[in-house]
């Protein structure tokens, strides 16, 4: 596991922290959430992948922030199913295909994608009606709002130019960095061809995680 440096954009003497309190819905979302607190271990080098290893790694300002990464945990494909490998462990990548009443429709919601089959979720930032088709909504985030704000100003990676939004110069720059896109990804089959907009520039870490009693 990639240890935490400041020649990776960590420092534990300088960086800002935080604290959420999510309240799940056990009801409403019985395997989402069964999912969910699978991850909630104390010791995750011990114990599995845990969220107390993960990343926030994307930031839709007014829309979602984008969690649950969790260092060392990729999802392969084995015998023909994909399935998830955890510094050489294998666990089954079975996604919930949940659904149930609750909509997108304010922020601080936890939601997560039907066909996710690994610890990845999203808090929403505010109304986000286009996810009521593919995502769950499967809690809440209770307490914390000053750290969901602090996150809100962590600088983010853009794909616009130097130029004015809107104007012919940028539009130009985005229609040709599309373009490059297009081709790395589909006909150079380049895996380095990522959309990167909206990932954050530092490392924003989660470095312990459990149930209140």
């Amino acid at each position: 596991m990639e240890p935490l440096t400041e020649a990776n954009g960590y420092s534990s003497a300088s960086a800002p922290t935080g604290k959420l309190v999510l309240e799940l819905f056990g009801t409403e979302a019985p395997k989402t959430v069964e999912a969910f607190l699978s991850y909630i271990t104390p010791e995750p080098a011990d114990s599995g992948p845990s969220y107390a290893s993960s990343l926030f790694t994307r930031l839709v300002p007014g829309r979602q922030l984008d969690g649950g990464r969790i260092s060392g945990l990729n999802q392969i494909s084995l015998a023909g199913s994909s399935q998830l490998q955890y510094f050489g462990r294998i666990f089954p990548a079975t996604p919930s295909f949940e659904s149930n009443a609750l909509r997108h429709d304010c922020r601080g919601l936890l939601t997560k994608s039907k066909l996710e089959a690994g610890p990845e979720f999203t808090i929403t930032l505010g109304p986000c009606p286009e996810l009521d088709a593919s995502n769950v909504v499967f809690g809440r985030v209770v307490e914390g709002e000053e750290t969901l704000r602090a996150l809100e100003q962590v600088p983010l990676y853009s794909s616009g130019s130097t130029q004015e939004e809107g104007s012919v110069a940028d539009n130009w720059y985005r229609a040709q960095r599309s373009a490059s896109l297009f081709v790395g990804r589909n006909v150079l089959r380049d895996e380095r061809a990522v959309d990167r907009t909206g990932t954050f520039l530092r490392r924003v870490d989660v470095v312990r995680c459990g149930r209140l009693k």
